[in-house]
């Protein structure tokens, strides 16, 4: 046979393996080649469009091709044929490394020197990169660098594919459906996700159950009522994220691994004021009218869900929990509050800081985002004006017993006007500095009650 015929049976083994002629390609192939074949991997690498030889050799009676593949991807493999006395046959097949590149030390060992199975060492990812370990420790944004650090505008797939990794095309899409940064992102969400692993604590052996004293009968109901609307509350805290992070593309993983934090914060919330309501001789008292909590459910975009939830509504739970605090008569207490008020103040920084953000990308987006405001502050409104039982409640706790009722609901209505001062505040540095016009009478009027 002569190297021509080798040529021969080459091109008709391409040929055949284009036109997917699957008898044809078996029938080119000795039984030990058939592994070594399939390991080349090639169906990632695209539509062929043409192909040349770059290299041929002999290896003893064998003949040895390099043929260079051209399609989505250039690829080099390494065919070589075998004159079985019947014609030309693949006996060995083999990728090419890329210059440079080549499988080495124990890699080159564990594939026995064969290539195809090493061809993720050639992934064309950053390599050699050093993050620098702080004070914090090794932190998200400390492995933020060079490549890896770059987070795009707009994503372009729809796979778990880690930012920065190298795409397989066998890799289904997962259902994502946010692919603009502009609409999930908080340019300080990774730092908000070291702080939560790293304050976390646990309501079953980090508050001192045993330590909680026996609160005069209508306090302790009072303080029962609002850690019932707390608990209730942060049920949605918790759902509602929980919601959108399948849908976030992995590009933007510092808002996933932030929400996977707020999740499990609500999480123990639900759990430390639910225990709190029945840890001393209390118990569950009324539920909240629950429209607010409605319309954040049923949000149609992460950025509208982050605006109720994280400015609005959360803002409101911080004043309740400062109130649960400043006027709990324990340390006991004074913790439960302190702790909870510790992570709740990090889902309204995450939510203002994605609002400045979105705006700052996107201005046109302020004109839906007073819409959503418009329907959801009359929610609000109307909730607290029905929700009689966390009134009085708070009432009788901020009048501490021996202020009274008049002084507690003086004092009730001074919570409410610091609310929409801070309310007012968080949309303005948010970019919504036009809102006063626009507020809702009667939450507008909360100013004038204190």
């Amino acid at each position: 046979m002569t190297t021509n015929s080798a040529e021969d049976a080459l091109r008709a083994f391409i040929d055949a393996a284009v036109k997917q002629d699957v008898p044809a390609v078996l029938g080119a192939m000795l039984p030990e080649a058939l592994m070594q074949v399939g390991g080349l991997n090639l169906g990632g690498i695209g539509t062929l469009k043409s192909y040349e030889i770059a290299a041929r050799r002999l290896a003893g009676n064998d003949q040895v091709f390099v043929i260079r593949l051209h399609a989505d991807e250039d690829v080099d493999i390494e065919l070589t044929w075998r004159d079985t006395g019947g014609g030309w046959k693949v006996a060995g097949a083999a990728r090419v490394p890329t210059p440079g590149q080549e499988p080495a030390g124990v890699f080159a060992q564990l594939s026995g020197g064969v290539a195809p199975t090493l061809n993720w060492l050639n992934a064309g990812t950053e390599w050699g990169v050093r993050a620098p370990v702080g004070s914090r420790g090794l932190t998200l944004e400390a492995i933020n660098v060079g490549s890896y650090g770059s987070v795009p505008e707009h994503s372009t797939h729809a796979t778990q594919r880690p930012r920065g990794a190298a795409p397989n095309s066998d890799t289904p899409s997962m259902g994502i459906s946010i692919f603009d940064k502009a609409e999930v992102w908080s340019p300080i969400a990774g730092e908000l996700y070291e702080e939560a692993i790293q304050r976390r604590w646990s309501p079953s052996t980090g508050i001192a159950w045993t330590d909680l004293p026996e609160l005069e009968p209508d306090l302790e109901r009072a303080f029962c009522q609002l850690c019932t609307s707390l608990s209730e509350r942060q049920l949605v805290a918790n759902d509602v994220p929980a919601g959108w992070e399948h849908h976030i593309g992995y590009d933007f993983h510092e808002v996933k691994l932030y929400l996977a934090t707020q999740i499990f914060d609500a999480a123990r919330h639900v759990e430390l004021f639910r225990k709190r309501a029945l840890a001393n001789g209390g118990g569950l008292g009324m539920q909240s009218p629950g429209n607010v909590a409605r319309l954040i459910i049923d949000s149609q975009s992460f950025s509208e869900m982050s605006l109720l939830l994280h400015v609005m509504v959360s803002g409101q739970t911080a004043l309740w929990l400062r109130v649960g605090e400043a006027y709990a008569t324990n340390p006991v207490d004074q913790r439960i509050f302190r702790l909870s008020l510790q992570d709740v103040s990090r889902h309204i920084a995450f939510g203002v800081t994605h609002l400045r953000y979105l705006l700052q990308q996107r201005p046109e987006c302020a004109t839906e985002l007073h819409r959503y405001l418009d329907k959801a502050e009359g929610m609000l409104v109307s909730d607290d004006e029905r929700d009689g039982a966390l009134n009085d409640a708070l009432t009788v706790i901020l009048g501490r017993g021996d202020a009274g009722h008049e002084e507690g609901a003086r004092r009730l209505r001074a919570m409410k006007a610091r609310f929409l001062t801070e309310y007012r505040l968080r949309l303005e540095y948010g970019g919504l500095t036009d809102r006063v016009k626009r507020l809702d009478p009667r939450l507008a009027a909360y100013a004038g009650a204190a």
